[in-house]
């Protein structure tokens, strides 16, 4: 098996800085399973002895594979390998894990930071995920008895029974049912600032479906989180992107979530710092609030769509453009143009599509501006919306009410924000992001089939 030169680097470098940071260290170069074992049950019994509050693991060498699942190999997701690093003295994740050890909040916090920092390292090629392994926070028991299996909480948390939860008043949230018919989906050639791989047109037939006609509100969102306990992806994580107005670009910011964005907000501003795992259990929540069939069945991150269900869930990919052109073949709903005082987005910086305007740099209230011909608002900035699709290039066959590829790891949004500049906000414009991922100008609004 190839040597991994940076291995050696690693667990020196992790060994010095968990030195320096008070732990007691021991380390193990080289050594085989059964050496391994003695190591590790040595470890166990010191900390038991010790009756110790914290205990830390570091393996840095090859994984190892059992029946197709991995173990000590919690680095990078499954199916894919770690890297060691093209050039420097560590591996990515390393790198990003001994950036992190010395934060005052290294058990809460840490394990999202590293995540994020290692897939910044390596552009998103690998991700330090799979069941069982650190990206939330993480819960241990020392017993007498039996080692238990390590737990972690679900994608966002929360743990209140949707049946059981205390009664919380709900209002039905204002829908646009939108007519049966076809568009062409994407933009032409000659439309400036498109993306030629991702908005390639093509046409498609769509069936009649309600939609929301404002984004969902903080206050809406409140009433989810008092009446189940949920706990959010962010909140979970320990914070949520956010802009990072004197950087000029968008960093992890530790306790970002809906409830503290970073602006304020009032009960009517859209709710952001939500995952598309919130988003998807807020929509189930609601349908069991209303009686109605939930559309997803949720396990772990596991997601399916019964589509023949009532419930309140997603708009697809296709659904969102079609309600946002409500019968335009423009760039924009409002026409070839768009300005600050039709839409909240970054108007401070230069565009194809209209003049210099406002930066708010904040939400504003949902519905604050004049709504497109089928009546929905803010589908062009504020902020911008989960959709039900995996990402991906789209088919340029003609289609009936597509749903997307069956599988991916990015989840698209649409629409554009607060913080984007105009050409962002055109229709065709798909964006995506890891379903994990919360940041203060991403949320999202409802859907629901049509009776």
């Amino acid at each position: 098996m190839d040597s991994l030169p940076n291995t050696v680097n690693d667990a020196s470098d992790i060994a010095k800085k968990l030195s320096g940071l008070g732990y007691s260290v021991e380390v193990l170069f080289d050594s085989d399973l059964a050496g391994m074992g003695r190591a590790v049950s040595a470890w166990v019994r010191q900390l038991s002895a010790d009756r110790a509050s914290e205990g830390f693991f570091w393996y840095a060498g090859h994984g190892m594979q059992v029946a197709g699942e991995n173990y000590l190999l919690f680095s990078t997701s499954p199916g894919t390998t770690a890297a060691d690093g093209d050039s420097g003295r560590n591996s990515p994740f390393a790198e990003a894990f001994l950036k992190y050890m010395d934060s005052d909040e290294i058990l809460p916090v840490m394990a999202g930071l590293v995540t994020r920092e290692t897939m910044r390292l390596t552009d998103g090629k690998q991700r330090p995920y799979q069941n069982g392994s650190i990206v939330r926070e993480l819960y241990y028991s020392l017993s007498s008895g039996a080692s238990a299996p390590m737990r972690e909480p679900s994608a966002g948390s929360g743990t209140a029974s949707l049946s059981s939860a205390p009664s919380v008043a709900v209002s039905s949230p204002a829908m646009a049912a939108i007519p049966t018919g076809s568009f062409y989906m994407g933009s032409p050639v000659i439309e400036l600032d498109r993306d030629p791989f991702g908005e390639t047109r093509h046409r498609v037939s769509m069936s009649t479906f309600y939609i929301a006609s404002k984004e969902l509100s903080v206050g809406e969102f409140r009433r989810f989180v008092e009446d189940t306990g949920y706990v959010t992806t962010a909140e979970a994580d320990g914070g949520a992107q956010a802009y990072d107005e004197a950087k000029g670009e968008w960093v992890f910011r530790v306790g970002a979530n809906w409830r503290n964005p970073g602006f304020r907000q009032g009960d009517d501003h859209p709710v952001v710092c939500v995952s598309w795992f919130d988003a998807v259990k807020y929509c189930n929540w609601l349908s069991v609030k209303e009686g109605l069939k939930p559309a997803y069945t949720i396990a772990g991150q596991s997601v399916n769509w019964d589509r023949s269900a009532n419930g309140y869930r997603l708009p697809t990919d296709a659904e969102w453009e079609y309600a946002c052109r409500a019968g335009t073949s423009t760039p924009l709903f409002t026409g070839e143009s768009i300005s600050t005082s039709q839409a909240n987005y970054n108007g401070s910086i230069a565009h194809n599509y209209g003049n210099i305007g406002l930066f708010r740099k904040a939400t504003v209230s949902t519905g604050s501006f004049p709504p497109n011909a089928w009546g929905l608002y803010d589908m062009h900035g504020n902020v911008w919306e989960w959709c039900w699709d995996y990402y991906s290039n789209p088919n340029t066959t003609p289609l009936s009410d597509p749903t997307g590829p069956a599988s991916g790891t990015h989840r698209i949004n649409r629409g554009g924000s607060w913080s984007s500049p105009g050409k962002l906000l055109r229709s065709a414009v798909r964006a995506s992001d890891f379903p994990e991922t919360a940041g203060s100008n991403l949320g999202f609004r409802l859907a629901r089939n049509r009776e």
